[in-house]
């Protein structure tokens, strides 16, 4: 039942003929700057996928989010992860210059792509 929601998304996303498809997967660093003191320096891996306009992320828990961002790749996504966490993700999916915010502990983190 997990496939669910993907086959009317391959569907969509076939229907748009070529749209450019790109998978990352990026792993959290801490900005100190930005966040509140305490916070930890936990590496996270994440997968991010961007095809045209759909913007899909993951972890090792499983699927996150799945959000159109707009056509220059801009996001601003408030979201909860399978451990209950209450996120959010900003940036730019396109240029994969992106942060993600833990409201709850007033921590941000950098995603920063595998290369």
């Amino acid at each position: 039942m997990k496939m669910a929601w993907i086959l009317p998304l391959v569907a969509t996303i076939g229907a748009a003929g070529s749209a450019e498809a790109a998978t990352w997967e990026a792993n959290n660093l801490l900005l100190p700057a930005k966040s509140a003191t305490g916070c930890p320096d936990h590496h996270n891996r994440y997968k991010f996928e961007l095809v045209g306009t759909t913007f899909m992320g993951h972890n090792v828990n499983g699927p996150l989010f799945v959000t159109t961002v707009a056509g220059d790749g801009a996001v601003n996504l408030d979201f909860k992860s399978p451990g209950g966490a209450s996120l959010e993700i900003s940036g730019n999916a396109k240029t994969r210059d992106l942060e993600i915010f833990d409201s709850k502990v007033a921590c941000r983190y950098k995603l920063v792509p595998k290369r």
